[in-house]
């Protein structure tokens, strides 16, 4: 993304309550003060700023080196520049935490080799927490639209939902520079994860509503998973 973007999107990101959807996570899969954590997909480290908040000293990882750059200045916490499909270390976690619908950026088939792939960055027994958006929310924000102002920068966004799809037509402006982008989200089914889960070797541990790890049910926009690798 282009630096306007990345700029309004982290300065209104960051008006979101971290702290909640950390403590989500951290409980959704029990996870210890020892544990090792990477976060992969962590942008401008805005979650790793909140496990650090928690007492955590997790890892980060994404394919976008501006936002890196923005988490290097925000965090102390050790940074890696790869693809969630592709990236390799010889460090190994305990624990991959991917908040905020990153899977959803995925393709069916990306999500494949994004499991496969964070399977072989796991110690035995780990385990990935994710939360995605359902077909609820599809339908939610189909036809939606939103102008957001904030300090000098402005955020509009409209969306369409056509069949597992969700195309966002992105308009930001900061300090008189504007960027324009289209964003494609898909829209995993259960059934799908879990297919994909189990050709990557995970198995399911837990399955639940985000943020209040409730029970779902028709009207639930956002479902969290937690896979353990066998």
């Amino acid at each position: 993304m282009g630096k306007v973007f990345n700029a309004v999107y982290d300065q209104f990101m960051s008006q979101r309550p971290y702290t909640k959807y950390a403590r989500c996570y951290l409980q959704a899969c029990e996870a210890k003060t020892t544990d090792r954590i990477l976060e992969a997909g962590c942008g401008s480290g805005l979650f790793l700023m909140a496990l650090n908040r928690l007492g955590y000293n997790p890892e980060g990882l994404d394919f976008d080196e501006a936002m890196l750059e923005l988490a290097q200045k925000r965090v102390e916490n050790k940074l890696y520049h790869g693809d969630i499909r592709e990236f390799c270390s010889e460090e190994k976690w305990d624990v991959i935490f991917l908040p905020l619908d990153v899977l959803n950026y995925f393709s069916r088939s990306g999500m494949k080799k994004a499991f496969k792939n964070l399977a072989r960055n796991l110690n035995p027994h780990g385990v990935i927490v994710f939360d995605v958006h359902t077909k609820a929310h599809l339908k939610k924000v189909h036809g939606a639209q939103s102008r957001e102002r904030l300090s000098d920068a402005q955020y509009i966004w409209r969306s369409r939902g056509r069949g597992e799809y969700i195309h966002y037509y992105i308009t930001c402006s900061k300090q008189g520079y504007h960027e324009s982008y289209k964003l494609e989200q898909r829209v995993h089914s259960p059934r799908e994860i879990l297919r994909a889960a189990a050709y990557a070797g995970f198995r399911k541990k837990q399955r639940c509503r985000a943020w209040d790890l409730g029970r779902i049910d028709r009207r639930t926009t956002r479902q969290l998973f937690v896979l353990q690798k066998v």
